[in-house]
């Protein structure tokens, strides 16, 4: 693990562009992807955040991947598909996208380096492009870019032409087969600093719509198909609490007493398809995910109730 001290005169800079300042042969896109992986700690403290202000004295310290003190080896990374230029994963629900200083698990920023380094023996430090994010107790399809051009891709994100499907188990029994949810969503502050986004027609909120397809009825719940054709934080989760019909296991969104009835340790939702346009050779392609084994559970268990 390296180590350098702040001086008087670095007293006041930015994390990331200390590490390229003193690091060798270290751009800023490669200080970022150390702080992602939460290879960077402060004190002793592991700091993920770029724009941390350094004080004078200030221990800095930088592991390699095995230094971290997480066994991310232990953790299967499930490769769907692979070429030069694209990684597709699937994520297990409780890994999170990205490293969080509180968080005990290893991130899947952490995992998806190992697996590169692994493949990759004789590169130092693979590269990595994280384009999209799920939150940690969402499961389903990841891309990653391994080589900067590849970062085109996000563009089809940002336009909304990337082919995104979704698979919930949400509470009671929808109505409607199909259907569109069109809102505006703003954030709101929340005790100890968290964040949640709320139906709301404001200034600073954005248009947010989502459309739903009912796939099964049980007696207290629905599976539903949706398609984001936006991309919002916590867009679906909120659409559909907004509709009447929570994601089962929604600790934010949802409601408390009906996730413990249905016995859900996380949300109930799935990424289950990722359809784009390669960013290097131009053909279209299309990858789907089954159901993980806890939501199938929570299937069969609402098929028999």
């Amino acid at each position: 693990m390296d180590a350098m001290k702040v001086r008087p005169s670095s007293a006041g800079m930015r994390l990331d562009l200390f590490l390229k300042e003193h690091m060798p042969n270290c751009s800023r896109k490669q200080a970022k992807r150390l702080l992602d992986g939460g290879l960077v700690r402060v004190n002793g403290r592991k700091t993920v955040i770029a724009s941390w202000e350094l004080q004078s004295g200030d221990k800095i310290e930088v592991a390699e991947d095995s230094d971290t003190g997480v066994d991310v080896a232990k953790y299967f990374l499930k490769v769907v598909f692979e070429d030069n230029f694209l990684l597709i994963v699937e994520k297990d629900a409780g890994i999170a996208c990205e490293t969080s200083p509180l968080d005990l698990k290893p991130s899947l920023v952490q995992i998806v380096n190992a697996y590169l380094k692994k493949q990759n023996p004789g590169i130092v430090k693979p590269y990595l492009g994280l384009i999209h994010r799920l939150d940690k107790e969402t499961s389903g399809l990841m891309v990653y870019s391994k080589k900067p051009v590849a970062n085109r891709i996000s563009k089809q994100f940002k336009d909304h032409t990337i082919q995104r499907r979704y698979h919930a188990v949400v509470h009671g029994q929808v109505d409607r087969e199909n259907g569109a949810i069109s809102t505006y969503l703003d954030k709101v502050d929340q005790p100890g600093g968290a964040k949640m986004m709320v139906v709301k027609r404001t200034p600073d909120a954005k248009k947010a719509e989502t459309l739903f397809r009912v796939i099964e009825r049980y007696s207290q719940a629905s599976l539903l198909e949706l398609i984001p054709k936006t991309g919002r934080t916590h867009q679906l989760r909120v659409h559909l609490a907004h509709l009447g019909h929570p994601i089962v296991g929604d600790k934010l969104y949802g409601n408390k007493n009906r996730v413990a009835g249905l016995n859900m340790k996380r949300q109930a939702l799935h990424a289950s398809v990722l359809g784009f346009v390669h960013p290097a050779s131009g053909k279209k392609h299309k990858f789907e995910s089954d159901l993980p084994k806890d939501l199938r559970q929570l299937v069969d268990r609402l098929r028999t109730g």
